[in-house]
């Protein structure tokens, strides 16, 4: 879940939309990772 702690931290910064970018990459990980990436993905919008 490190993953997902990292990216949620991010969504945390204030700091300028348009100057932040987050890329992940799938090197095999569970499914859990994946559907909590996700979820975590709706808060950015």
């Amino acid at each position: 879940m490190i993953t997902v702690n990292t990216v949620l931290s991010l969504l945390a910064l204030d700091y300028p939309v348009n100057k932040l970018a987050c890329y992940v990459s799938d090197d095999g990980c569970s499914p859990l990772t994946f559907y909590a990436l996700v979820e975590a993905s709706k808060f950015a919008k």
